[in-house]
């Protein structure tokens, strides 16, 4: 189906570590200049597609440029005449300012959340928020492991002298340092991949505007989790036959949890995203074993807001010839009830505070010209 492709909902922030990782593999085999001008020339290529994917995914990631703009500082750093000590301690300068540009960053988030959506033009996406909370939730891992990592370097620096062999410095200003880049990569990557395995799980709604324009999507979980009203399409079939109409007692149905029990129609559920209008109905009556060649006919859609949810709610009937669909197993337990049935039961608890507000459209439109019928066809 369309709606429960596959796709990557959310992508690694921290590959935009990469740059550094190159830098700190290249120097153990070739010369500190070498490495860094090949490092830093390959990642300028790289901004390239960075910037590509920024412009058509959306995915921000900012630790690119950081990476970027170290390597920069770096390149600045070994013109100068005290190269060789900056060369022999590298990882002096490079750790603090990676810890500077990703505390801001983590600092900051508000106002990079606020700049972003003035970016898009518009009210930031899901897709987008949830981009740069994993930018942020990184940006804090970086900040725990090498800040303890900078410290252990000082401590081996100043107060470890006796350590100090070739084979040390090796070990922990290259080894060490590419095998933390390479852990938060390796870490983050992991944690993504189950996050995204649970994502394709789950059943992802539009979050549409009063105009019924989708402005983005959410799960189906987070969405009736939340206390933000979030507005969704939903579809609601009526059943006709002999001018009355069928309802059901709602069964595990968590729109209107507080409702459960009460009589409604049984043939209604959420517009999927990117889902068709007749895709989701098709697929109603498929559920029940109604795969009739009529199909139902659109009346009206109107808002719907109750204590929990808010909802566009998009409304059809189905007008049947006779009444041997509904003893087929798949068929929701219920009756076809008449207009007066209804009106009698009425503000008693009995019917969904939906379905009440429909009736009062109902009677006025599709029950008087199935009465008609049923009298001229009697």
């Amino acid at each position: 189906m369309k709606w429960q492709e596959k796709q990557r909902y959310v992508s690694n922030p921290a590959l935009g570590l990469l740059p550094l990782l190159l830098f700190a593999f290249l120097n153990i085999f070739i010369s500190f200049t070498t490495a860094l001008s090949t490092s830093f020339l390959i990642s300028l290529l790289g901004i390239f597609i960075v910037f590509s994917r920024w412009v058509k995914r959306k995915i921000y990631n900012v630790l690119y440029i950081v990476s970027l703009l170290i390597l920069t500082f770096f390149s600045f750093l070994s013109l100068l005449p005290w190269q060789p000590y900056f060369e022999h301690y590298t990882v002096i300068f490079s750790v603090p300012l990676l810890l500077f540009f990703v505390f801001m960053i983590f600092r900051k988030k508000k106002k990079i959340m606020l700049y972003s959506s003035r970016l898009v033009k518009g009210t930031l996406t899901l897709d987008l928020k949830r981009s740069l909370y994993e930018l942020f939730f990184i940006c804090r891992i970086i900040i725990i492991v090498f800040l303890i990592y900078n410290i252990a370097c000082l401590l081996y620096i100043f107060v470890f002298k006796q350590w100090h062999t070739p084979e040390n410095h090796r070990l922990i200003f290259s080894y060490i340092r590419m095998g933390l880049l390479l852990g938060v990569m390796l870490f983050e990557h992991i944690r993504i991949y189950y996050i995204n395995k649970h994502l394709e799980c789950e059943e992802w709604l539009p979050i549409i505007d009063d105009n019924a324009r989708v402005v983005g999507r959410i799960s189906r979980s987070i969405s009736y989790q939340s206390k933000e009203k979030y507005l969704h399409p939903k579809v609601r079939i009526f059943l006709f036959y002999k001018g009355r109409v069928y309802l059901s007692k709602r069964v595990g149905d968590f729109d209107e949890y507080d409702e459960y029990d009460r009589m409604d129609t049984p043939f209604r559920r959420d517009l999927y995203f990117r889902e068709d209008f007749n895709e989701c109905v098709d697929d109603i009556l498929h559920k029940v074993g109604m795969n009739l060649i009529e199909k139902p006919k659109f009346m009206f859609n109107y808002t719907f807001e109750s204590r929990n949810r808010k909802r566009i709610l998009f409304l059809y009937h189905l007008v049947l010839k006779d009444e041997s669909i509904t003893h087929n197993k798949l068929f929701p337990k219920g009756k076809f009830w008449t207009q007066q049935e209804i009106e009698n039961n009425l503000g008693k608890d009995v019917f969904g505070e939906c379905f009440e507000q429909e009736f009062e459209l109902l009677k006025t439109t599709i029950f008087p010209v199935e009465k008609y019928i049923n009298n001229i066809n009697d």
